[in-house]
């Protein structure tokens, strides 16, 4: 049988569902496929995490395609006891747009050489829409649903 792996924050963790298990855009595709699956998500994840957690999956699991969805540049993952997430001394004096589309399309490399060493088709899908030019983002591959 098919397995599909999925991941991101809140709205693929569908946390704003009152039927989250039985609504989310996880199960209504493994349902539609007939494939079983896994949703790593967790609501308020940062893309750092969503690919930390991706990479920790496939360490010792396999999958036969995965789909992913990148969230909020802005959320960044931090040591805490140095600068909490929610302080807005983070935002204010450290965040740009130029470091979150950084961030974004580091995280967005990292999956894409992932998925394609271990030749594992993904399917990433990106909330906002992030528009730069850098070395990361001219080494990923084409433009994201």
């Amino acid at each position: 049988m098919t397995f599909l792996y999925f991941n991101g924050c809140s709205y693929t963790f569908g946390g704003e569902l009152d039927d989250r298990n039985g609504q989310r855009f996880s199960t209504l595709v493994s349902n539609h496929f007939k494939a079983d699956h896994l949703n790593d998500s967790i609501g308020g994840a940062s893309n750092d995490l969503i690919t930390m957690r991706t990479l920790e999956f496939l360490e010792n699991n396999i999958c036969d395609h995965a789909i992913i969805m990148l969230t909020h540049c802005e959320r960044v993952h931090l040591n805490k006891k140095l600068i909490p997430t929610k302080d807005s001394i983070f935002y204010e004096n450290y965040y740009n747009d130029e470091v979150g589309a950084l961030n974004f399309y580091k995280n967005r490399y990292i999956l894409e050489q992932e998925f394609e060493k271990k030749n594992i088709p993904l399917l990433l899908l990106q909330y906002h829409n992030v528009y730069a030019d850098n070395i990361w983002s001219r080494n990923c591959k084409g433009k994201l649903q």
